[in-house]
């Protein structure tokens, strides 16, 4: 069984459960929820939370998700034949696919440095290694990458073939595109302690272009001079040599910047997953 927490129960999200081929799943709900009548009889769920669920498989679903009709018994199927792995991933509708197996490493490029999208209900996890792996940040929210890579480990991680989830990315508030990028920072300074500088997955040079580029994000609303400051805030950034190179990288990311504000047709749309929903 797969237990299946909804932190938000929404018409839309209990309406696709519902006709959901595959049964053989439980709801977490943290409250009771109008989505769910008190007298629902066709879905198995109860008031809990992570800490209350028993189930060996757990995956959170926001509303911004839509599974499909048989996402869950393809989910079901692959931990059945491939049960050694910790983490599945279920691929987007429309976005581009993971491979089939992935490591913490390869995951971590793919989504820092290709910009992969991967929220949090794209994952379902093995209860155990969650409860105990779980990443949370400084403000106490979850962190879906960060925890991702941490219960993958020294393993893999395992793509369901043959299904995909439809993930909505609704249009931000520049308030909450800023919130954005400071969680993307403060999961990109996780990393560095994680790994360390020996092991981390890339070259010093592509670290700091991927950290210059989030901290290029927050121009032109915070000025250069503490975009550096917030730049050097990167604990591999250190020593003459390195905060060289780290100015470079950060010089390069907001020239970038500038040239997409200065495009004809406005400003891009930006990628609103950053997954740290």
């Amino acid at each position: 069984m797969i237990a299946i927490i909804l932190e938000k129960a929404t018409d839309r999200l209990v309406s696709a459960l519902r006709l959901s081929s595959f049964k053989d799943f439980k709801i977490y709900i943290p409250e009771h929820s109008d989505a769910i009548g008190a007298d629902e009889d066709s879905l198995n769920y109860t008031i809990g939370t992570l800490a209350d669920v028993k189930e060996d498989f757990v995956m959170f679903l926001c509303p911004k998700a839509e599974p499909e009709k048989g996402m869950l018994g393809r989910v079901n199927r692959t931990i059945t034949e491939h049960p050694e792995f910790d983490v599945y991933h279920i691929n987007l509708e429309g976005e581009p696919k993971f491979p089939l197996k992935v490591d913490a490493e390869d995951f971590f490029v793919m989504v820092a440095q290709k910009d992969f999208k991967a929220p949090l209900s794209s994952f379902v996890f093995r209860t155990s290694v969650l409860k105990e792996m779980i990443v949370y940040r400084a403000d106490e929210t979850k962190d879906p990458l960060a925890t991702v890579i941490s219960c993958i480990g020294k393993g893999e991680m395992r793509t369901v073939r043959h299904t995909t989830l439809v993930h909505r990315f609704p249009a931000l508030t520049p308030e909450q595109k800023e919130e954005r990028i400071w969680r993307r920072i403060e999961f990109l300074r996780w990393t560095e302690s994680y790994w360390g500088d020996e092991d981390y997955p890339v070259t010093v040079a592509k670290g700091f272009a991927i950290y210059a580029k989030e901290v290029a994000k927050l121009y032109p609303s915070r000025g250069k001079d503490e975009l550096k400051q917030i730049m050097e805030g990167f604990t591999t950034v250190k020593g003459p040599v390195r905060k060289l190179m780290a100015s470079s990288a950060l010089k390069k990311a907001i020239k970038a910047r500038e040239e997409e504000m200065s495009e004809p047709l406005g400003q891009p749309v930006e990628n609103q997953d950053n997954p740290l929903s």
